[in-house]
């Protein structure tokens, strides 16, 4: 029998046990002094595995990274005052993202608070909408009715979690905040109660995921039915669940075409699946649908809007708020999975041959392509070169893609290059550049060999992340397209070269600098041949990678002018 501590340190553990009780693995720290009791807890619990990070905005990212790989939600601790409002920007992500997450932030007692006291802030809904819900755990309280509830507010808390999103628990701790003996008898007699309340089995509550609403999934099936010029749009996934199966069945019932994004997790080779259609093709009007069917999200092509304006609309996700375009006739609320499974259900026996209008997707698609093949034969330096190296020497690794240009050179790439085999991570609930490296680290540290693709801005922006990416033992090649900064904006209309000085950003920057810095190895690379060998040789050994690939300042741009006439002229000349 272990000997009894003070009630407060007692009381911690109760909390990180019952993290566990509901399958909580993952907990990163950041070192502080008001969480002494919470981490000292966690480190006694041998269910948890424990990862120290100084930086809480790095840690948030790193701990998004494993919810994103895993599917379960990494915990969180940190101390009172500034330090939780690091973890804003990546709740902002997992909460857009409908990614699981929990932050466990210790507080002051109550005596501490509005008294000017040193590391005291208001931390109660400190998150606001941010999160999908917050759990004032108080401070210790050894009542039968508070340990009870305690235990069932843990397990609540990560059943919320697991339902996709980010839930913020606030605990109060008082000094002396180290572990010591019970020095009364009031103590002695509160710990036991709380150490053998630990012990009882745990009651943890998980709800299923909500089923469709069958009045919508039959009048979406009636859709099906009478239309056969329609399409099934793939976003980014985000959200559990294997579709490549039941989305490919539902395609060869209605004879649609699949356009699904990079990141949409669908690896199956099949002629409906057409890779980058949307980036490659727009919305041309030979091709626009009468019937829309998105399934988890809005696509990142830009392309997307026209297509939707132009026919009705349907959207299937897990959550309402997925109609940017405020056009959508019907959405229906609900894990993709399952609602596909009752649609295949609804429609019955129904089976329309392929169509015309799949027939003409797929053949614009192949066109296309091979135009851009031979637009892109003298560029080995170019952007897309490089993306298309990164997709071809991916192989089964975890691809962690970045936002800005990278993901929209990535659409291209697998246009030409076909699929990922392995998985897609992204950041596309917010779309932010922030904590791209320390959330691959993260992906990393427990999805194995991976690779992340981003721009250079996006690799400034989290500095610290390779500090955090070179104590992890998984491969990881951070492929770096340096390309002088911000180049997205040479594709967009804002207004001429004096406008656009204003948003690219050439800084000069010495990445082999850095990774010795980090204590990292370091490549460089000037052509997608050399990304590829570089990639390689990182996935071949145990920890991360620099790979600086040096592409054309002006290749982006050049390219985002010249595909659409490209594209317009192969079309014509096949009419």
């Amino acid at each position: 029998m272990s000997t009894l501590v003070d009630p407060q340190s007692e009381w911690a553990s109760l909390i990180l046990s019952s993290f566990a009780d509901a399958g909580v693995r993952d907990v990163i720290v950041s070192p502080g002094s008001r969480s002494t009791p919470f981490v000292l807890a966690a480190a006694r619990e041998p269910r948890l595995r424990l990862r120290s990070i100084i930086d809480e905005r790095s840690a948030a990212f790193f701990a998004l990274g494993q919810a994103k790989a895993s599917g379960r939600p990494s915990l969180l601790i940190c101390t009172s005052g500034s330090a939780p409002a690091h973890y804003l920007p990546a709740l902002v992500e997992a909460q857009h993202a409908h990614t699981p997450l929990l932050v466990l932030s210790a507080d002051r007692p109550l005596e501490a608070q509005a008294s000017d006291a040193a590391q005291t802030i208001d931390q109660v809904k400190l998150f606001g909408t941010h999160v999908v819900a917050f759990i004032e755990l108080g401070g210790v309280d050894s009542h039968e009715a508070a340990l009870a509830g305690t235990k069932r507010l843990v397990a609540h808390a990560v059943e919320r979690a697991g339902d996709g999103g980010p839930v913020h628990l606030n605990a109060r701790a008082r000094k002396p905040l180290e572990p010591h003996a019970p020095r009364t008898d009031a103590d002695r007699a509160a710990s036991a109660r709380i150490a053998a309340h630990r012990a009882r089995p745990a009651r943890a509550r998980f709800a299923p995921r909500a089923a469709p609403a069958e009045r919508g999934i039959a009048q979406l099936a009636a859709w099906i039915r009478d239309e056969p010029r329609g399409v099934l749009v793939v976003g980014p996934r985000r959200t559990g669940g294997e579709l490549s199966a039941p989305l490919l069945a539902l395609a060869a019932r209605a004879g649609y075409p699949v356009l699904a994004d990079a990141t949409a997790g669908l690896a199956a080779e099949d002629p409906r699946i057409l890779p980058g259609a949307l980036s490659l093709l727009g919305a041309r009007e030979g091709l626009k649908p009468r019937l829309t069917i998105v399934i988890d999200g809005p696509p990142v092509a830009s392309a997307f809007g026209e297509l939707a304006a132009a026919s009705r609309l349907a959207i299937i996700a897990g959550t309402d708020a997925v109609d940017g375009l405020s056009c959508a006739a019907l959405i229906c609320q609900a894990e993709p999975v399952l609602a596909i499974a009752a649609l295949d259900a609804a429609l019955g026996d129904f089976v329309r041959l392929d169509t015309p209008f799949l027939a003409s997707w797929q053949r614009a698609h192949r066109m296309a392509r091979t135009a851009l093949r031979a637009r892109m034969s003298g560029e080995a330096d170019g952007e897309l070169a490089a993306v298309e190296a990164v997709v071809r020497a991916a192989g089964d690794a975890l691809l962690f893609v970045g936002n800005s240009l990278a993901v929209r050179e990535l659409e291209l790439a697998v246009a030409l290059a076909g699929p990922l085999r392995g998985a897609a991570l992204h950041q596309r609930g917010a779309s932010g550049i922030d904590g791209l490296v320390s959330g691959a680290a993260g992906a990393a540290s427990v999805g194995g060999p991976t690779i992340l693709l981003l721009g250079d801005v996006s690799l400034l922006h989290d500095l610290h992340g390779l500090l955090v990416a070179a104590r992890q033992d998984a491969p990881l090649a951070v492929v770096v397209l340096v390309n002088g900064g911000g180049r997205i904006f040479d594709t967009l209309s804002i207004g001429g070269d004096a406008a656009r000085a204003l948003f690219t950003t050439p800084i000069e920057h010495d990445l082999a600098s850095l990774a010795r810095f980090a204590g990292i190895a370091h490549a460089r690379a000037g052509n997608g041949s050399e990304v590829a060998g570089a990639i390689a040789t990182a996935l071949a050994h145990s920890g991360a990678t620099l790979i600086e690939a040096r592409v054309g300042y002006d290749s982006a741009r050049a390219l985002a002018r010249d595909l659409p006439t490209l594209v317009d002229v192969v079309l014509e000349g096949a009419r």
